[in-house]
């Protein structure tokens, strides 16, 4: 493909995370997290975000071991992680 004279060769399947978007996403999960824990938790801000995010991380954890209900997002997650360049971030 090219678009203004620069050429790219991106398949559909295959996204890069470069160092932005990872900061991006960390931000916008804290601040949806914070919101959850000032709204409906009512916990100190450091123990109500911790605590959100090990549930988040153990969510995570159970729905990549769920077999047929989990839509394969254990694989899905693997190939977003294996797709982040370290080297650049």
């Amino acid at each position: 493909m090219s678009i203004y004279g620069v050429r790219y060769s991106v398949q559909e399947d295959e996204v890069h995370m470069n160092f932005f978007n990872i900061v991006a996403i960390l931000i916008t999960l804290s601040a949806l997290f914070g919101y959850i824990n000032y709204r409906f938790i009512k916990l100190p801000t450091t123990i109500g975000l911790m605590l959100i995010s090990i549930l988040m991380s153990l969510g995570m954890v159970i729905l990549g071991h769920s077999g047929e209900i989990g839509l394969d997002i254990q694989q899905q997650w693997i190939n977003i992680i294996k797709n982040i360049d370290f080297n650049k971030v």
